[in-house]
This record gives C-alpha cells, structure tokens and sequence, in this order.
C-alpha cells in the first residue's frame, strides 16, 4: 500500500472538522478510539494496538487521497480498521482490501449484515446477562458520549445508579469477563460451522 502523502493527511483533517485545531484533537480522539478497538476487541497488546490504529489511518489517508467517497467518517475508520485487523491477524497483503471490487460498507450496511461478533455478543447478552438491570449497565459503562471522557462518564453512571466508582467498576468487570468468555465460545462454535 502506498504511504499517504501531507495531501491525505490534509484532506483526513479537513474531513474531521475545518477548523486546524478541532480537526487536530478529533484525530487524536479518533486514533485513541481505534487503538481501544484493537485493544479491546481484538485483544492486541498496546504497542500492537498503536501500530494498527496508525495504519488505519494511513489507509484513511490515502483512500481520500484516491478521491473515494466517505459519507460517514467514523463508520469507515471502524470498517478500515476490521479490514487492517484481519490482514495482519490472518497475514494477507495490505492491499488485499484495496483489490476487492466492492463499495465500502457504510454504517447501514453495518447494520443490516451484522458481523459474527456482534451476533454473538447480542446473543450473550441475552443468555449470559439475565437482568434487563444489568444489560443497561454493561451497554452504558462502555458508552461515553463522543468528547466524554471515560472517568467523567463513568462517575455520573455510577451516582445514577446510586453506587461507588469502585463498585460499579468491579460490577462492569465481572459482567464484561462472562461475555467475553460467552462471545469466544459463540465464535469458536460458529468458526466450526
């Protein structure tokens, strides 16, 4: 894959915000978002992570470099980033993505072909997780708004459900650890279909 020029890293920004500096700290937002994606759900080590989420968006980059059409920028840094996820996992070229003569998934065709992840953790969720209570506060732990910090958001969660930071992250950690072990098991079964 070609390296992205400053061109594709300017056009990145501009796609971000027009302003140079509210473009600048939604890039680091959004490099910060895919480097927790790799993290969390491809279970890379950090450094790893890092290096992933920079290729991502090189990728970005040059694809906009390339004139391609994004609608919705976010939703294809998560579909570029499943796409780096899987050629590094699997040892495809990095150009394998390009070559495919296909339009780029948008947030759309996200949902009307979910991926085998999500069905499984939509799955788990239900069948490990039998506390509608629960279920709500597993989704809204991991649910920050966009610009809100994690810590910020996690205080108000707790004070709204009446409970200490520590018990709730302790509560949001066992919940997480059970369908993380359903969600393996969900995929292991269906890889074996």
């Amino acid at each position: 894959m070609a390296t992205p020029t400053k061109k594709g890293f300017d056009l990145l920004l501009a796609r971000l915000d027009p302003l140079a500096d509210k473009a600048a700290e939604k890039y680091k937002e959004l490099r910060l978002r895919l480097v927790k994606y790799f993290i969390l759900s491809c279970h890379c080590p950090e450094s790893r992570a890092d290096e992933l989420a920079d290729k991502t968006l090189d990728r970005m980059a040059t694809k906009l470099e390339q004139n391609t059409i994004i609608e919705n920028i976010r939703a294809y840094a998560l579909t570029t980033a499943r796409y780096i996820w899987l050629e590094n996992s699997h040892g495809l070229r990095e150009e394998s993505w390009e070559d495919e003569p296909h339009d780029v998934p948008n947030e759309s065709h996200e949902i009307e072909e979910p991926d085998e992840r999500y069905l499984c953790l939509k799955m788990c969720l239900e069948k490990v997780i039998t506390e509608e209570s629960d279920r709500t506060l597993i989704l809204e732990y991991y649910n920050a708004a966009e610009g809100e910090k994690n810590k910020d958001h996690r205080k108000k969660l707790a004070q709204s459900r009446g409970l200490e930071v520590g018990t709730l992250k302790v509560r949001a950690c066992r919940l997480r650890k059970n369908l993380e072990k359903c969600v393996r098991d969900c995929m292991k079964n269906r890889a074996a279909m």
